[in-house]
């Protein structure tokens, strides 16, 4: 199965041009990644909804890990951490990614929990260091769950290490994983065609017109493209009805909360101290030109204080107000 290239692998491949075990890294990486493409990955999302009486997730397969890949590639590459990564961090990040999502093929729930079943089956694939090998299960567990004291700090639970900065990875490829659910995660026929399950469509929907994902220098930016028809509908949320506007800014406050939770363990190696969102008015299909739109920006400030900009209350205020006001004005 043929892989776009990927600024991570190819960091990779450049080292293994100097060094040995670097040769090693990317041979086991290119068979491990190669197998779960064809074996594996395909089979995630279906064998979740099959798991899970037929809830449909966005996708969990290849593309999907692909995306990661290319978000998590982009983190590093703007962040130029000093000392830049190692072999074996980059082998282990790129192989963390691949199998962070892996378990949900069996079920979604304390999915994390069972990473280390597919990578035993996988183990005669990657690189032979049991040490390493943890590493990769401990950077993959620690994007979602719960840490042993019961708080979503599964980051800070993991164990230190002295030649591999596994905080910092992990904190990357969560980063990168909570910023991957754009419009490459949905299909357009599946939800034209109404075969999205009332439960799931709200997230499909969000996703769908969640149209681009920019990482640049310190800054992560979304931008929306929203229709009459998504901006008047209502969908199925928690067993109640919501308006996209209302779960947009609830995934934006969870996003800025990962963004600033990352933020501790990437540190002056990575920073991302900002987060844009941008919200377009496209009437009638979100490939319409713009009719008008609204801009927030988040940012860290030096020291936080009773004027720290409050993420939810922001959004809060400008769902009771300017952006309700506004497109009602727009949509007619």
């Amino acid at each position: 199965m043929s892989r776009k290239p990927t600024f991570l692998r190819d960091q990779l491949a450049a080292l293994a041009k100097t060094e040995n075990k670097a040769v090693e890294l990317l041979d086991a990486y290119d068979n491990v990644s190669g197998y779960l493409a064809v074996n594996v990955l395909p089979y995630v999302t279906t064998g979740a909804a099959a798991s899970n009486g037929g809830s449909l997730l966005t996708d969990h397969g290849v593309d999907h890990v692909d995306r990661v890949t290319e978000l998590a590639g982009k983190i590093i590459d703007t962040g130029s951490p000093n000392p830049p990564l190692s072999a074996e961090e980059l082998y282990l990040l790129l192989c963390a990614i691949q199998f962070h999502d892996l378990a949900n093929i069996n079920g979604r729930e304390q999915h994390e929990q069972r990473i280390i079943g597919h990578i035993e089956q996988s183990k005669q694939r990657l690189f032979n260091d049991s040490m390493l090998t943890q590493a990769i299960n401990q950077v993959a567990k620690a994007h979602s769950g719960v840490a042993p004291d019961g708080t979503k700090n599964t980051i800070g639970a993991m164990a230190p290490s002295n030649t591999l900065r596994k905080h910092f990875l992990a904190a990357v490829l969560r980063l990168a994983d909570e910023i991957s659910d754009d419009e490459n995660r949905v299909s357009d026929a599946l939800l034209q065609g109404g075969s999205v399950p009332p439960d799931n469509l709200i997230y499909h929907v969000y996703a769908y017109h969640l149209v681009k994902v920019t990482v640049e220098p310190a800054c992560i930016t979304y931008r929306f493209h929203l229709t009459d028809e998504v901006l008047t509908n209502t969908f199925l949320y928690r067993d109640k009805r919501s308006d996209i506007l209302a779960y947009i800014f609830e995934r934006i406050q969870k996003t800025e909360i990962e963004r600033q939770y990352c933020q501790r363990f990437m540190g002056h190696l990575c920073p991302i101290t900002n987060f844009t969102i941008e919200l377009l008015h496209t009437p009638k299909s979100k490939f319409d030109d713009e009719r008008n739109s609204i801009t927030l920006h988040l940012t860290d400030t030096v020291y936080p204080g009773a004027d720290t900009p409050d993420i939810w209350h922001t959004c809060r205020q400008l769902m009771d107000k300017d952006v309700p006001a506004l497109f009602r004005e727009l949509t007619g």
